[in-house]
């Protein structure tokens, strides 16, 4: 009787420790896709900010040839603007892969856990049965 209650126990425990490790994991992925929607986020500014000076040097090429050196202080700012966003580009897929790998863990953890918690379930039946048949044996006695 006592084993079947340490069983009951440590599965008990066992399903506690499963859930903790869900949340966790649950958090892990909130954060992460939280992150890439802010890279996301950031990356269509940039898009906004080249159009923009995409814009600028168009304007400046029509209005006068004169104004060459505007032009390419413009296409200048665009170029560091491209690499800028190339940059938040390979951020947010590095996350994005990041959220991926996340996801993919995540769901192999749940599978896990469902195995974990089945096999709990089983031992704390099979501890229920072990302590109704010991309670049995102890009353014929």
């Amino acid at each position: 009787a006592c084993e079947a209650e340490g069983l009951k126990e440590g599965a008990e425990k066992m399903l506690a420790e499963i859930a903790q490790m869900k949340v966790q994991m649950s958090s892990d992925a909130e954060q992460s896709e939280a992150r890439s929607l802010l890279l996301r986020t950031e990356l269509g500014d940039l898009k906004v900010v080249v159009s923009e000076k995409d814009t600028e040097l168009q304007q400046a090429k029509e209005q006068s040839q004169g104004r060459e050196a505007l032009a390419c202080e413009a296409l200048s700012d665009l170029e560091a603007s491209r690499k800028e966003m190339q940059v938040k580009f390979d951020v947010a897929q590095d996350a994005s892969a990041d959220l991926l790998r996340i996801r993919a863990a995540l769901e192999e953890s749940e599978t896990a856990l469902k195995s974990k918690g089945e096999k709990a379930h089983e031992a704390a039946c099979e501890a229920e049965g072990l302590k109704a048949g010991t309670e049995k044996m102890l009353a014929e006695i």
